[in-house]
């Protein structure tokens, strides 16, 4: 899996309500999360809330600074805050305007700067519970004031009252709409050393996963009604979006409002589909069996759109998951001269890294697809195989890796496997080499090929280079590098899908071997490319650097 695709994006932009708040409570009895629905509560204690009096107030006398304050001007906000009536309102005014007004100043520099002034004139450990308040929801729904400096001007870690810390934590998490948001109070929760550390550790984590789930939803939504169809199977969207569903479901009335502005037809289909979803039981550990170890060729699969790249349809493919699978595996690798990489694992956003689910090792001939599901609970002698593959594959000098994104994919490794280190030797990252081909490619002098102009791989090279000055190409990542070099585009409607349920659908085995076969694929074709370039007199420093291969690592002691 590529790592351009495992960017986390914010796709939750709603606010806090402001209508109160329903916090969760650790019920000892059976560790279950309850709501108290009453407004203004916690733990069913009242809370004052600000006036609205004094909401007007602190609102006018934030439009009133923000005409005389000159963000730039250090003194200028000093004497602001010195000369005040209110300089903890005077403070907070400035604070938000820095917020709200884009500037050339860091808002580090600000809070160091008026942190002083603030402690001269304000007593800040004999603040009233409303101004505290205040500092919680300033610090906690602005996402440019991170906790280091913001801690060391308004240290509320510090603060005596542990108990009201930790009602303010819990009614916080409760209202919390985005993971940076609960990530601040993760922090804020360590810092202050609170008493009901089950309690909060507990909601902390529902409000994570919850969080996790519901920006994974929007954006799987947004690939599937926006980009295009295409770019989502049918399949990989309804199990996805019915596991998350399930996972958390406080979601769903939300998710079914946003799945209405796209489609009411695939609503109400949906809603059908989680029904069949949801009468299914829940196994702890899945079945790592397929139904078929050893695939057909590629022939044998559905039949692919022709715009579709599809490799070589002599390609056979092995689904790995026992013992003397492996050491057939194995034994064949140890043959080979160059093999391509790649993973793919469960697309969620979480504050938890993503471990891979299965790994995928091609040949020109051969594709293997390793199961890394429930590693753990693997037999000793699988463990003892791997241990095999790491030495005499991955670190073998004389094979060639390649991959795309191949560091991301090592560390994704290490964590399905609980292995501290594990060290490529001898590879090549196409990720890094994309770009840079096709300007080679675009600034090419094709004039040193007249003289073989009846060449079947002349022909092949200059619809490289014309495909290269394309100034829309459509494609991105290694779809990018195999439309320029086959001209066909790659089908990546399953790669947002499902990897840990087994069996994996035709469709999955089929995306995830052509992932990996297709990066041999290219190295074979640009091993072509440098051998007619230079029967013709030509040079291609940029080719020789990338087949020829420094002998490379990637190891955990790179630094």
């Amino acid at each position: 899996m590529e790592s351009e695709n495992n960017n986390v994006v914010n796709a939750s932009n709603k606010k806090p309500s402001s209508k109160g708040f329903q916090p969760y409570v650790m019920n000892e009895q059976n560790d279950k999360v309850d709501c108290l629905s009453a407004p203004g509560t916690v733990n069913g204690e009242v809370v004052e809330e600000e006036s609205v009096e004094d909401k007007k107030k602190a609102k006018q006398l934030k439009y009133q600074t923000e005409p005389f304050i000159d963000l730039s001007n250090f003194d200028d906000m000093s004497n602001y805050i010195r000369t005040s009536d209110n300089p903890f309102h005077s403070t907070i005014a400035i604070i938000e305007l820095a917020i709200s007004k884009k500037s050339n100043v860091k808002m580090e520099d600000i809070l160091l700067n008026i942190g002083p002034i603030f402690h001269e004139k304000v007593d800040f450990y004999n603040l009233d519970q409303k101004q505290y308040i205040e500092l919680f929801d300033l610090y906690v729904n602005n996402r440019q004031l991170l906790f280091g400096s913001f801690d060391k001007i308004f240290p509320l870690s510090k603060i005596e009252d542990k108990q009201f810390i930790g009602k303010r934590l819990l009614e916080q998490i409760s209202n919390t709409t985005q993971c940076n948001q609960a990530e601040k109070l993760l922090y804020l929760f360590y810092e202050c050393n609170i008493d009901n550390e089950k309690q909060i550790t507990f909601a902390l984590l529902v409000i994570f996963f919850k969080m996790a789930n519901w920006e994974t939803l929007l954006y799987l939504s947004k690939i599937r009604y926006k980009q295009s169809k295409c770019s989502m199977s049918d399949d990989a969207w309804f199990e996805l979006s019915c596991m998350l569903v399930r996972a958390s479901p406080s979601i769903m009335t939300r998710f079914l409002k946003t799945l209405k502005t796209y489609s009411l037809d695939d609503t109400c289909y949906w809603l059908e589909k989680y029904k069949q979803f949801d009468r299914r039981p829940i196994a702890t550990v899945p079945n790592p069996c397929c139904p078929e170890d050893l695939y057909p060729d590629l022939k044998e699969f559905p039949n692919q759109p022709t715009r579709h790249y599809i490799g070589d349809i002599k390609l056979k493919i092995l689904f790995v998951y026992k013992e003397d699978q492996f050491e057939l595996m194995l034994n064949y690798l140890k043959k080979a001269s160059i093999i391509g990489l790649d993973g793919e694992w469960l697309p969620i956003f979480s504050y938890l890294p993503n471990r891979m689910s299965i790994l995928q090792i091609s040949t020109i001939d051969h594709c293997f697809i390793l199961d890394l599901l429930d590693f753990s609970n693997k037999s000793e002698r699988y463990k003892c195989l791997w241990q095999r593959f790491v030495s005499d594959i991955l670190e073998n000098q004389d094979i060639i890796k390649i991959g795309y994104g191949i560091e991301h994919d090592r560390e994704n490794l290490k964590l399905a496997t609980n292995l501290t280190s594990i060290q490529f030797n001898n590879v090549i990252d196409a990720s890094k080499y994309t770009l840079k081909l096709i300007n080679h490619f675009t600034e090419f002098d094709t004039q040193i090929f007249n003289r073989d102009r009846q060449s079947r791989m002349r022909r092949i090279f200059l619809n490289i280079v014309k495909r290269s000055r394309e100034r829309e190409h459509g494609q991105q990542g290694l779809a990018l590098l195999i439309y320029i070099l086959f001209g066909k585009v790659m089908d990546k409607s399953e790669q947002m899908s499902n990897w840990n349920r087994r069996p994996l659908r035709p469709a999955q085995i089929l995306y995830s071997a052509l992932d990996a076969f297709c990066l041999v694929d290219a190295y074979v074709l640009l091993n072509m490319v440098y051998a007619l370039i230079t029967a013709n007199g030509g040079k291609s420093y940029l080719l020789e650097e990338f087949l020829k291969l420094e002998k490379d690592k990637i190891t955990d002691d790179k630094d």
